[in-house]
C-alpha cells in the first residue's frame, strides 16, 4: 500500500454523500484489512481524462464483470 496518500476502510467511504466525496482526498481503500481498490478523486479535467483512460485499459483486461453481471443480471 502506498505511503503517500492516506487508506481509510470500505464502509467509511459508502457511508459519504456525494457532496463529501467530492471534497475527499484519493485514498487508498480497505476491507477486513485488506487493500480493495484506489479512490482518484480527479480534481482537474486532465486528471479525469487520464482516469478514463486508465479504467477504459483495465475494463479491456479479461476477468472483470459489470455490475449486473456480479449481481445476477444479464447483461
Amino acid at each position: 500500500m502506498s505511503k503517500l496518500i492516506p487508506n481509510i476502510m470500505l464502509s467509511q467511504l459508502k457511508a459519504l454523500n456525494a457532496k463529501q466525496l467530492k471534497r475527499l482526498k484519493s485514498c487508498e481503500v480497505t476491507a477486513d484489512g485488506v487493500y480493495v481498490f484506489t479512490f482518484i478523486n480527479p480534481t482537474t479535467e486532465f486528471i479525469r481524462q487520464s482516469a478514463d483512460r486508465e479504467g477504459e485499459l483495465s475494463n479491456s483486461q479479461p476477468g472483470l464483470e459489470t455490475i449486473d453481471e456480479i449481481l445476477g443480471g444479464t447483461d
